[in-house]
C-alpha cells in the first residue's frame, strides 16, 4: 500500500502529460529521487493520488482528483512525508475531490510531514472540495480537509484553499474525535503567506484553520466564510498538551463573515495569539475563548471583495483593507504583484487600473 502503480526512484526523471487512473491497492504514483511531475492527471486511485518520500521533486500544473476511493490505507490526494531530506515544490496544481477516509484521516487534499532537511513549498495551488474523515457506517476522524501540516519546514504561499471538509464524530464517552481544521490543520511552525482560505467546513472546530500546540507565522492571509454544522470559526487555537501551548503570530490578516474570527482556548493552558494588523468585518465575535490575545492595529470595515460568491477575493477601490497594513518582509501579493511600503491587509494588494507597477530603466553612462 505504500508504493504506487507507477513507482519511480530515479535521478533525474520527468513524467509529463500522463494519465494515471484507477489503480487498486496502491497510490497512483510514488516518487523518490530527483525529478518532475508535470501537466498530468492523477485520478481515482484507491489509496491516494501521489506519494512523495525523501526526494527533490517538483509537481507543477497537474490535476489530482477523486483519489482515495476506499480501503484501509487511504491517504491524501498528495502525501509528502520524509525522514532525511524532502525538498518538494507543489506549484499551480488543482487538487480536488480527494477523500481520506481511514482512521486518523489527516489531510484530504494534501498531507505534509517535512523531513529534518529540505523544505516543502505549496505555491499557487487550487485546493478545493477535499474531505478528511467520514460519518457514515464506521466513522473515521478527520483533520485538515484541505491541508494537514505536521512539521515546521513548510511554506504555503498564494494558494486558494476552499470548500474542504474535516468530519468528526462523538465517541461513546462523549469526546470529540476529529472534525478539526476544515481548510488547514497545523501541527508545527510553518509559514502561511498570501493565501485565501474560504468556504471550508469542520464538524467541531477551526472550519478555516486549526492550530494545535504550534507557533506558525501567518502573513497577509484572507480568511472568510468558513462554516459548517456547529462551527463557524476562522482560526481555532488549542494546545497539544498541558506542556505544548499554541502561540501563532499573524500579520495583516482579513477575517470576515465568521461566527468567531479567532478562538483561543485557555482552560488547560494559556494559548497565546499575537496579531498585528487585522481587518474584521461581519463576524458575530472577532475573538472568543479564555486564551490570551495581543492585538495591535485592528481595523473594522468592509473589505469590498470583487466577487466572493464566485471565489474572487481581490479587493475593490474603497476597501477598508487598503493602506492599513503593517510593514513585513512580504514584498508581493497573491498575484505576484508588488506591495507598497504601507501594504494592504489580506492576500491582495490593490493597484488602480493603469498604475505603473515595474519600471526598468536603461543604464546610461556619460562620456
Amino acid at each position: 500500500p505504500f508504493s504506487g502503480a507507477l513507482d519511480v526512484n530515479a535521478n533525474p526523471f520527468l513524467i509529463e502529460s500522463s494519465v494515471i487512473s484507477g489503480t487498486v491497492y496502491s497510490s497512483g504514483v510514488s516518487l523518490r529521487g530527483t525529478g518532475m511531475l508535470r501537466s498530468s492527471t492523477i485520478q481515482a486511485n484507491q489509496y491516494g493520488g501521489v506519494r512523495i518520500g525523501d526526494s527533490n521533486i517538483t509537481m507543477i500544473d497537474n490535476e489530482v482528483l477523486y483519489n482515495g476511493t476506499g480501503g484501509a490505507y487511504v491517504e491524501a490526494g498528495v502525501y509528502v512525508s520524509g525522514v532525511w531530506n524532502t525538498t518538494v515544490y507543489l506549484v499551480r496544481n488543482h487538487i480536488h475531490h480527494n477523500r481520506h477516509l481511514y482512521a486518523l484521516a489527516k489531510g484530504g487534499g494534501v498531507y505534509i510531514a517535512p523531513a529534518a532537511e529540505g523544505w516543502v513549498t505549496l505555491r499557487d495551488n487550487l485546493i478545493e472540495d477535499n474531505t478528511a474523515g467520514k460519518s457514515e457506517w464506521i466513522p473515521d476522524d478527520g483533520y485538515g480537509g484541505g491541508v494537514y501540516i505536521n512539521g515546521s519546514r513548510a511554506t504555503l504561499e498564494g494558494n486558494l484553499i476552499q470548500n474542504n471538509t474535516a468530519i468528526g464524530f462523538i465517541d461513546p464517552v462523549s469526546n470529540q474525535q476529529g472534525g478539526h481544521g476544515g481548510g488547514v490543520y497545523i501541527r508545527g511552525n510553518p509559514i502561511l503567506r498570501n493565501n485565501v482560505i474560504t468556504g471550508n467546513r469542520a464538524s467541531f472546530s477551526g472550519s478555516g484553520i486549526y492550530i494545535c500546540g504550534s507557533a506558525p507565522e501567518l502573513y497577509h492571509n484572507t480568511i472568510a466564510q468558513n462554516a459548517w454544522e456547529s462551527d463557524a470559526t476562522g482560526i481555532y487555537v488549542a494546545e497539544a498538551s498541558s506542556t505544548e501551548r499554541a502561540q501563532p503570530k499573524l500579520w495583516n490578516t482579513i477575517i470576515v463573515s465568521q461566527t468567531v474570527g479567532i478562538y483561543a482556548k485557555g482552560d488547560v493552558v494559556q494559548n497565546i495569539v499575537n496579531a498585528n494588523g487585522t481587518l474584521w468585518y461581519g463576524n458575530t465575535a472577532n475573538t472568543d475563548g479564555t486564551g490570551t490575545f495581543f492585538l495591535n492595529d485592528e481595523h473594522t470595515g468592509d473589505p469590498l471583495f470583487v466577487n466572493p460568491d464566485g471565489g474572487d477575493y481581490h479587493i475593490n477601490p474603497g476597501s477598508a483593507a487598503i493602506d492599513n497594513g503593517v510593514a513585513t518582509n512580504t514584498t508581493t501579493d497573491i498575484d505576484g504583484e508588488p506591495r507598497f511600503s504601507i501594504p494592504d491587509l489580506g492576500a491582495d494588494e490593490y493597484w488602480a487600473p493603469g498604475t505603473l507597477k515595474r519600471v526598468y530603466l536603461p543604464l546610461v553612462m556619460r562620456q
